[in-house]
């Protein structure tokens, strides 16, 4: 009996140490990847199924004891997931900065009196905010000084992502610039979409009684985040259960075997691996598969699919809502878009697949005939691009680096000069 496990564990242990050593990227990439290449993260995979795989041949061959094989597999595991554990509550941004609406309405926002430092793709940003969870210093509601109050409403750009300081965000810096008769309000919120903004303007800005009301649209993923932060029923969802993979109506290339793997990959043990062995990326590159739902460019096809078609629709749809509310309550409105790095440093507006101009066309045309002022960031950032070397965004992250919200503190100072009632 025990010479028959004998050589079963040696059988195995060759089976194993063989498919480990021929199910390596090389010979994987030959087969199955028409175009010869394989992004960080499926490397990776291959890389743990060989070591997996490979370890557990040569410890089968050394050992021949399935019992001990098992044994040293469940401590690995045990401790694999401790560490995730571990990472994973570092990495959990949203129980460290964020609360669930107060007024159980919807949505959330950002803990009051915050100071955290942490890291958001490739740097590390201070999370920063006032009494009253706004990124920005402390204010009173009433307004005391009697300023005309501009408040800025929007995602993780108006936020200040990621800037070194909250000062140098260009919320900060329009604020340095403008004169003593205004006063600037910061309600950006990491991860908002169309929807959140809208509630927020309801409940939160309108309480200090803004004369404008700034709404930066992202061009990258708004129309996404809008659509995500909405149930089926149009009920608006909380932090959690806004991941597209979730929606089985958003379109990916995911096939049902890569979609298991969602497991593995979105740990915060395998992103750590990620981030370990990724080079930064030309913040020219595309980063992420234009076939997915929330991926910028996406949203720059010149053909839309009927998931996107929907979420463009209630996205405009929120958006009228929030001009009209700010018609109603004598809130002079503006639209500025922002554009995602690819279109500043792409070579062509426009090619055959891909229109630039889209998805903020779609946004200025909604606007046609409402009172509210729209500015398009895409031409005076591309111009900048054409004339300069500097990077105004950061590589491999996609946000504004401090140059970049220098930039654009100074282009929407230079419009807000010509547009402000003086």
């Amino acid at each position: 009996m025990n010479r028959k496990s004998n050589f079963f564990a040696v059988a195995f242990g060759i089976f194993f140490l063989v498919s480990g050593l021929f199910a390596n990227e090389w010979f994987l990439k030959y087969f199955f990847s028409p175009d010869g290449r394989l992004i960080l993260a499926t490397r990776i995979l291959i890389w743990l199924f060989d070591l997996v795989m490979i370890g557990s041949g040569v410890f089968l061959l050394v050992t021949k004891s399935f019992p001990k094989l098992i044994l040293v597999c469940l401590s690995i595991i045990i401790t694999l997931l401790l560490i995730e554990t571990g990472l994973s509550g570092y990495f959990d941004l949203s129980k460290d900065l964020f609360i669930p609406n107060p007024r159980n309405t919807g949505s959330y926002r950002l803990k009051p009196g915050l100071h955290i430092q942490r890291k958001i793709g490739a740097a590390s940003f201070l999370f920063q905010t006032n009494s009253l969870g706004m990124p920005w210093r402390e204010v009173e509601i009433e307004n005391p000084k009697n300023r005309t109050r501009i408040a800025f409403v929007g995602d993780s750009f108006v936020f200040g992502c990621c800037a070194s300081r909250i000062e140098n965000n260009f919320v900060g810096r329009i604020d340095r610039k403008l004169n003593s008769k205004y006063e600037v309000l910061n309600f950006g919120v990491v991860g908002y979409g169309l929807a959140d903004e809208e509630l927020m303007i309801r409940e939160e800005v309108l309480r200090f009684h803004p004369s404008y009301v700034v709404l930066m649209f992202y061009n990258g993923n708004d129309f996404s985040d809008t659509f995500l932060s909405l149930d089926s029923k149009g009920k608006l969802l909380g932090i959690h259960g806004r991941s597209p993979d979730d929606r089985p109506e958003t379109a990916t290339k995911f096939t049902a075997t890569q979609k298991r793997l969602r497991v593995i990959t979105n740990s915060a043990l395998f992103r750590v691996l990620n981030q370990l062995f990724e080079t930064r990326e030309d913040p020219r590159k595309i980063f992420a598969d234009p076939n997915r739902f929330d991926s910028w460019v996406y949203w720059s096809k010149r053909t839309y699919t009927p998931v996107a078609e929907k979420a463009k629709q209630i996205s405009l749809q929120v958006l009228g809502r929030i001009l009209e509310f700010c018609g109603k309550n004598h809130i002079q409105a503006f639209v500025i878009t922002i554009p995602y790095v690819n279109q500043v440093y792409s070579d062509e507006i426009t090619t055959a697949d891909y229109d630039f101009n889209l998805p903020q066309k779609y946004v200025s045309d909604s606007l046609k005939g409402s009172s509210a002022y729209y500015y398009d960031l895409l031409p005076p950032l591309r111009n900048y691009a054409r004339n300069n070397r500097n990077e105004i965004y950061l590589p491999g992250d996609g946000h504004f680096n401090d140059e970049g919200h220098k930039l654009v503190a100074e282009i929407l100072f230079n419009y807000f000069q010509n547009e402000l009632h003086q």
